[in-house]
């Protein structure tokens, strides 16, 4: 089979379960690749975007059917990237409504019964289906790093604003970040290379760029409620593995200041929420979804001084990741990819407080699997690394997948 035909095999025996896509249009999907550019280092690869990011000539309805959305006069900033690389877009995928905690009808590949993650569920459940080799999800919290922990995938979101978010319906600017999922870190690699500035034809393989012998922080005490059993366990196994391959694993607490950041992010994600929605709000308050209605209403009474307090608070935290690793010379951190595995819910998306601290700082970070829980669901690892530093990021990613050696696939439907 070529790629196409094999996503859309896999399209067509998961679609009807998983309920991952928006609109699809098969028809489409062949025009589009049979004149995508065969040049380019993503040449062959068949991508989806999750539908609050802007495709031309297709409406981007943001988990919103509730507003009569007119189809997008462009294409966003990151889906020309990817066209210009060679790949092909060819789904949308289903959001949550504009990207917050109220669900969708995507479910968990694994087991139907449980959430998917969200915001960006449709694009998680999509490359752990294999309906695409990669798919793009935005993070304004945890919106990529858990629904890839969730959906057993690799996640990864970039030092914020190393893409620009132009054609991406905004949350929170000042956190909102593009991010991508595929199925393993070496394609993680060849899609960062490509889109890094000037984008490289043959990017070598994400490892090389670092040592072999990594100095990794292990965190347990993300300042917050702890993780459940089954991730402290899975977590612990893990750090066995790496220490066992020759890498050296310590123990790192984070700094104290970070402690605040639950609530200053809270504060700005609401006050930024209700700017952005606020023409639509003032026409469509009685049709937005309870949980986003809540958010957007206590957003309206932030204060500019209130921004003021957070946006200090988040420099200092940011200052002092950067002293955290540089005085404990360390590679990466790893830490609880989400508090455990996938909740059994489909009116939920979880909770996303393991992701805070990384899109607070804006530090890049990347979700791999370690392996199953008992209930044969995935539990996933969040690594975190300095601002800047995604090749170091991908290149350590490239050496603990290696180690963990996490080979499974969702039973089929």
């Amino acid at each position: 089979m070529t790629d196409l035909a094999t996503h859309l095999s896999a399209i067509d025996r998961w679609e009807p379960h998983v309920r991952a896509l928006v609109d699809f249009d098969r028809d489409a999907a062949r025009r589009n690749a049979q004149a995508e550019d065969s040049r380019g280092a993503l040449a062959g690869w068949m991508v989806a975007a999750k539908d609050i990011v802007d495709i031309a000539g297709v409406p981007t309805r943001c988990g919103a059917d509730f507003i009569p959305w007119a189809p997008a006069a462009r294409n966003a900033h990151v889906i020309d990237r990817l066209i210009e690389h060679g790949a092909c877009v060819i789904a949308k995928t289903v959001t949550t409504c504009f990207a917050h905690f109220d669900p969708g009808p995507t479910r968990n590949p694994w087991n139907l019964a449980h959430t998917p993650g969200g915001s960006s569920s449709g694009s998680a459940a999509g490359v752990a289906c294999n309906m695409f080799r990669a798919a793009i999800g935005t993070q304004t919290v945890g919106s990529v790093n858990r629904p890839a922990a969730f959906c057993g995938v690799v996640g990864f979101k970039p030092t914020v604003g190393w893409i620009k978010t132009d054609g991406v319906f905004p949350f929170s600017p000042v956190v909102d970040t593009i991010g991508f999922f595929t199925r393993d870190v070496q394609d993680m690699g060849v899609l960062y290379c490509a889109l890094q500035a000037g984008g490289l034809e043959s990017p070598d393989p994400p490892r090389a760029q670092i040592p072999d012998t990594l100095r990794i922080g292990i965190v347990h005490d993300m300042l917050c409620d702890p993780p459940d059993t089954d991730m402290r366990d899975a977590l612990d196994w893990s750090a066995k593995r790496l220490a066992a391959q020759g890498h050296n694993v310590t123990t790192t607490a984070l700094p104290t200041i970070a402690r605040a950041a639950y609530a200053h992010h809270l504060t700005l994600t609401r006050a930024e929420g209700a700017k952005a929605h606020h023409e639509l709000f003032a026409t469509y308050r009685d049709h937005y979804p309870e949980k986003l209605r809540e958010l957007i209403l206590d957003g309206q009474t932030k204060t500019p001084d209130d921004i003021t307090e957070v946006l200090l608070h988040r420099d200092k935290t940011i200052a002092a990741f950067k002293d955290l690793f540089e005085d404990e010379d360390l590679d990466v951190l790893v830490t609880p990819a989400a508090p455990g595995a996938a909740p059994h819910s489909i009116n939920s998306t979880g909770d996303p407080r393991m992701n805070l601290l990384g899109t607070y700082t804006g530090c890049p970070t990347l979700t791999l699997p370690m392996r199953l829980s008992d209930r044969g669901l995935p539990l996933g690892m969040q690594l975190i690394a300095m601002r800047g530093a995604e090749m170091s990021l991908l290149g350590a990613g490239a050496l603990i997948e290696r180690a963990i050696a996490f080979d499974q696939t969702p039973p089929a439907p």
